[in-house]
């Protein structure tokens, strides 16, 4: 059984996105969980509206941006019998054989992470009649990708001024999973210890969780067949870039690796990490 725990805070147009393009996967044998982290906008109105899928809503009251504890809560709640949680999210529409792919890759590989791509749709209104009548028309009006395997496939169109690209962490660790669509088996979850809750804002859950499965020398398998194209919004870059430093340097010194900075190699699709 798979479960897919979606986090979410005041994203309402999006995670309808969201979940619309769920409705058009090939397979609908999964639960969803939605992850609130109190969200003042109409999300509720969403998640309680009629979808082919049975949902769980989980909120709690907003007093910081805490992705990793938000992904935590509902993976703690999964159904008995789920042997796979699919982390997506809310502002992430998968491809149509996603869900597939991903049973099946789980079915044949029960202990293995599998992380799907994750391409950056342009800025452009995205509406849910888009997604349920004009679904190629959306998805060809994405960026230029490459063929790197995992991590970030397309370059992000809200990194302005190079912001992520001049600065090096490269090496012995590196950035093998992208936590807004992959995939981990719920008894791998528990024994790396879900996501550090001690990283919240923008930037390093991925990295973090990254190094302590590799610590516990996890599988991890990356699929092309599994595509998760990300809706544009804007976000404070300078916050963000903020954020990113002081996530990044807990993750340093959380695992004794040089706090150097970070630096998101587009080309190679990956993060490195001295």
């Amino acid at each position: 059984m798979l479960s897919i725990v979606i986090p979410t805070y005041n994203r309402a147009h999006n995670l309808n996105l969201c979940l619309t393009a769920l409705t058009l996967q090939s397979t609908l044998d999964f639960t969803v969980i939605i992850a609130d982290d109190g969200s003042t906008d109409h999300t509720r109105n969403i998640v309680f509206d009629d979808w082919p899928f049975s949902i769980r809503y989980l909120w709690k009251k907003h007093n910081c941006f805490g992705t990793a504890i938000m992904r935590n809560m509902g993976a703690a709640v999964v159904e008995k019998g789920t042997t796979a949680v699919l982390f997506l999210d809310s502002d992430v529409l998968l491809n149509k054989n996603a869900i597939a792919a991903y049973q099946d890759l789980h079915k044949k590989y029960p202990e293995a992470v599998v992380v799907g791509r994750y391409d950056w749709l342009p800025p452009m209104r995205i509406t849910k009649n888009d997604v349920l009548q004009r679904w190629d028309d959306v998805i060809n009006a994405k960026l230029p990708t490459s063929q790197a395997k995992g991590g970030i496939v397309g370059p992000d169109p809200r990194a302005a001024d190079n912001l992520f690209t001049e600065q090096l962490w490269q090496g012995k660790y590196a950035c093998k999973i992208f936590s807004g669509n992959l995939l981990i088996p719920v008894a791998i979850f528990r024994q790396v210890g879900g996501f550090d809750e001690n990283i919240i804002r923008h930037g390093g859950q991925d990295a973090e969780l990254s190094i302590r499965l590799q610590l516990m020398n996890a599988q991890v398998i990356f699929s092309q067949q599994v595509v998760g194209y990300h809706v544009y919004h804007e976000v404070n870059q300078e916050q963000r870039e903020t954020s990113l430093r002081i996530n990044m340097g807990y993750i340093a010194q959380k695992h004794d690796l040089p706090a150097l900075g970070l630096r998101v190699n587009w080309e190679g699709g990956r993060i490195e990490y001295a």
